[in-house]
């Protein structure tokens, strides 16, 4: 999975929490929130692309959860 974080698939995860959060994090900040993510979005992005639109929407609806924004916000805080 981790293999897969090119700057150009790291960009396009930065949209995707961008969009939900509205928080712009930097490059070294997104592989800890991709970190962060349940494996199943991470399988998602290995299989469909970071690109895709599946893989986007659930990035999306993962940081729309309050609980999930909050966690992010407080690891990156931490870093």
């Amino acid at each position: 999975m981790m293999g897969n974080l090119t700057p150009e698939n790291l960009d396009r995860f930065h949209d995707a929490i961008y969009d939900s959060t509205n928080i712009d994090l930097p490059k070294d900040s997104l592989v800890v929130a991709f970190n962060f993510l349940p494996t199943k979005i991470k399988n998602i992005a290995d299989e469909w692309g970071y690109n895709d639109t599946e893989f986007g929407d659930a990035v999306y609806k993962f940081f729309e959860v309050p609980e999930n924004k909050e966690q992010i916000q407080n690891l990156i805080n931490q870093l």
